[in-house]
């Protein structure tokens, strides 16, 4: 019996908190007697019964010691195991925990949309769960994410280089230990700032020192929805998008482009002109959700901020031209925190040819969003009225999601 999922929206950090440290508590006696190995889960806090579908955690010790231990969480697909796809799903943030991807975005549960002070949330059954077509490894992931941890110090601060090696890693030991899904086809998965992990993992795979160690799974390609791709794009991007959408005046924003070259990071503190438009802009962005302009903005979230992530790896924007497997991404149109033309833009930096010009794609007789396809077996999606995870339209994400992984067209 599927549960509808309500309208209200709840605060996905104090939801996710709660519902993490409750799980914690019912796992506490599973955790502590071995590190290294993983758990059926047949009960969640919050609902009611066992649960209808597959649910497995555990963790994985990465490291020349094991010393950082991965905490996962692996829900087999409702159709068949033995065939269907296996991903492997990395949630930005950084440092988001992978139970946003397995409760808000892609997994098989949510929320209940009313919930009284001091209790936990009820848990329900997600209709457009994408498991309904692929099991999926939601890995918490760098170290320090979610229940992820380190034997060592407790102040270890992970990097973007340090993630893709210990997700390499994961994956080697995942296999071993599930060695009944190697031949099913293998994708990696993610959205927000996993955009700058995810491929570069793919590519290790197919490319890297380590490729001979993958070269026994069946990898078909990577997904990835509204990622950051280059370094501090995004906030360049805001501007045009803000215009676009009419947050901001056209003499705002020729002023801006005049002022300040199209240049919005690291302003020169001497450009008067820039900052005073620049200022003006911020006032009126602002009062928006970034993660979704349609939605009412929560005051007690901070927006994302890009200029706090982690280092990045520099050779994505060359290394990137060489992979030519099964890809897609998936934007909301109306998502600020990673603007859509900023992915458009740097797929089409790639020089592929386009194969299937831009068009409309529906549901049933409706406009889902447009879609663009590349001579690199590359998709470009826009889910009309999405946001930044698949969180905001969980059922037209869910459809692009299915159509795509069984090769229908969009």
């Amino acid at each position: 019996m599927i549960s509808p999922l309500t309208t209200n929206h709840l605060d996905p950090m104090v939801l996710s908190f709660r519902l993490s440290l409750s799980i914690l508590l019912h796992l506490h006696p599973l955790f502590s007697a071995s590190a290294y190995a993983h758990w059926t889960v047949n009960s969640l806090p919050g609902f009611s019964g066992d649960l209808p579908f597959s649910l497995e955690t555990g963790y994985v010790g990465v490291g020349d010691r094991e010393e950082f231990q991965l905490f996962y969480y692996f829900v087999k697909t409702y159709s068949n195991p033995k065939t269907d796809p296996l991903i492997l799903w990395l949630t930005g943030g950084p440092r988001c925990s992978s139970l946003s991807g397995l409760a808000f975005e892609s997994g098989p549960i949510n929320f209940e949309g009313e919930l009284k002070e001091g209790s936990l949330p009820q848990v329900l059954i997600n209709p457009y769960s994408w498991t309904q077509n692929s099991s999926i490894i939601y890995l918490d992931l760098p170290v320090g994410t979610g229940f992820s941890y380190t034997k060592t110090s407790q102040d270890h601060k992970s990097g973007d280089h340090e993630q893709v090696q210990h997700s390499l890693q994961f994956l080697k030991k995942w296999f071993d230990d599930h060695p009944e899904f190697i031949s099913n086809p293998f994708y990696i998965a993610g959205n927000s700032y996993s955009g700058m992990i995810v491929p570069i993992v793919a590519l290790q795979i197919l490319e890297g020192t380590y490729k001979h160690i993958f070269s026994f799974i069946n990898f078909q390609g990577y997904i990835l929805g509204n990622p950051f791709t280059i370094p501090h794009a995004s906030e360049n991007f805001r501007i045009l998008f803000a215009r676009n959408m009419a947050l901001i005046s056209d003499e705002l924003y020729e002023s801006l482009e005049t002022s300040c070259q199209g240049e919005y990071v690291n302003i020169d503190p001497n450009n008067v002109e820039c900052l005073k438009h620049y200022d003006t802009y911020t006032k009126c962005a602002s009062v928006v959700k970034q993660g979704c302009i349609l939605w009412p903005k929560c005051p007690s979230l901070k927006e994302p901020q890009t200029s706090n992530m982690m280092p990045y790896l520099p050779t994505i924007g060359l290394t990137m031209t060489k992979f030519e497997k099964h890809s897609i991404y998936m934007s909301g149109d109306h998502d600020m925190v990673v603007p859509h033309m900023e992915t458009h833009a740097w797929i089409k930096a790639l020089n592929y040819s386009v194969v299937d010009d831009w068009r409309p794609w529906f549901i049933d007789d409706e406009v889902g969003g447009y879609t663009r396809s590349f001579a690199n077996n590359m998709t470009f999606v826009t889910v009309k009225g999405g946001g930044h995870t698949p969180e905001y339209l969980r059922e037209e994400s869910s459809i692009v999601f299915k159509r795509w992984i069984i090769g229908e067209s969009l």
